[in-house]
């Protein structure tokens, strides 16, 4: 039946019609590709010294040592680490008794936190002498554009999140916990490492990114700008699922390798990102399931969703099962239970202290600073 009339090869044209017409319309004006360099962040890094904080360190370090040695844990004190607001002291367990935690948190009068991952255990304590992570620094380091750092771990490795096949993150926090920095931080990324603006969706439900307003980035602000945006974002998904079924690849990258073999004949899918700081107010059950739904699909087809909730007690309406967790200091100890097991979110330091909690692994740093004048300088180039 598919081959009378020809109807196989018709079948045929047609996909491969509605490809090479997805990536015809998704060539913008050539002026499009903004260059943003990373000079114009100021280098506004702080002429602090950790010589003070590292004698600290080592003092305790040596004691902790002992402390361990006198009460036969069975514990190996590893190695330590002084980072920008916190210092790490690494800890490989012999076993998984409670109990050596226990008598590890009495040494640091419990003005601590525990991070266990397997057997390993990273004990962090605040440092009394901080430096600030500038955005500027920590871009320095970064020459891959797939992947946005997104903080310094304490033990000095930058973490960083590719976003090519679709990612979902939701970040929560207290207003004054910088929440609002990281978000100015992670658009000013986006820009300087070459994403068009016309694939960041910003989300300002709460009128906190004004500036935004008129750029060519997608400014939305209401529940109507809302449903067109999700309605958009559907016709994104079919359309880019179309192109993966014609390629015949599972996610992006693979197409996008693709791509590249045959010679660049088709344009490279770009990732998209929605920021959507989420307002109840703003939200019937009727986006809420759609939003639900959009965060379900698109981290296939390289759409990113990232979520930040004022209101912690949001987190769990909204399905973001597959997603990552970024939490700065919180004040709710149950939604920090729920999260990470333990109050460890309600112990963070304001302004920048991070925990992310990843698959099944948890890590804690330091979220970079961008300040409002870097951020305005990026914006007007727009």
């Amino acid at each position: 039946k598919l081959l009378k009339g020809k109807r196989l090869k018709t079948i045929i044209v047609n996909s491969y019609k509605t490809v090479i017409n997805y990536f015809s319309n998704i060539k913008g004006p050539k002026n499009e590709n903004i260059k943003i360099p990373l000079n114009i962040l100021m280098d506004n890094d702080e002429p602090v010294t950790f010589t003070l904080q590292n004698e600290i360190n080592k003092e305790k370090y040596e004691n902790l040592k002992e402390y361990i040695r006198s009460k036969h844990l069975y514990c190996v004190l590893d190695k330590m680490y002084t980072s920008f607001t916190s210092s790490r002291y690494k800890i490989r367990l012999a076993n998984k008794n409670d109990n050596t935690l226990n008598e590890l948190s009495g040494f640091f009068d419990k003005k601590c936190f525990f991070i266990k991952n397997n057997m390993e255990l990273s004990i962090d304590v605040p440092n009394q002498f901080k430096k600030l992570l500038t955005l500027k620094s920590m871009l320095v380091e970064s020459n891959d554009i797939r992947e946005i750092p997104f903080f310094v771990e304490v033990d000095g490795e930058a973490i960083a999140f590719d976003f090519t096949n679709g990612r979902i993150l939701s970040i929560i926090g207290e207003r004054t916990s910088g929440v609002k920095t990281c978000i100015r931080a992670f658009i000013a990324t986006l820009l300087i490492k070459g994403h068009k603006p016309k694939n960041i969706y910003m989300y300002d439900l709460y009128q906190e990114f004004i500036q935004l307003k008129g750029k060519s980035i997608n400014y939305i602000k209401g529940p109507n700008d809302i449903e067109e945006a999700f309605e958009e974002a559907f016709r994104e998904y079919e359309r880019r699922l179309e192109t993966l079924r014609y390629l015949a690849c599972d996610n992006v990258s693979d197409a996008n390798k693709k791509i590249i073999a045959m010679g660049k004949e088709l344009e490279l899918i770009e990732p998209i990102f929605h920021i959507i700081y989420f307002n109840e107010a703003m939200f019937n059950q009727g986006l809420i399931m759609k939003l639900s739904y959009v965060t379900k699909l698109a981290n296939r087809v390289g759409i990113n969703i990232i979520l930040v909730f004022r209101n912690r007690a949001d987190l769990f309406k909204v399905n973001t099962i597959n997603g990552d967790i970024i939490s700065f200091y919180t004040s709710d100890v149950t939604a920090s239970i729920k999260i990470f097991g333990s109050d460890i979110a309600c112990r963070l330091q304001k302004k920048g202290d991070v925990l992310v909690l990843s698959g099944n692994t948890t890590y804690h740093g330091q979220a970079p600073y961008i300040s409002l004048d870097d951020f305005e300088n990026i914006i007007n180039c727009l």
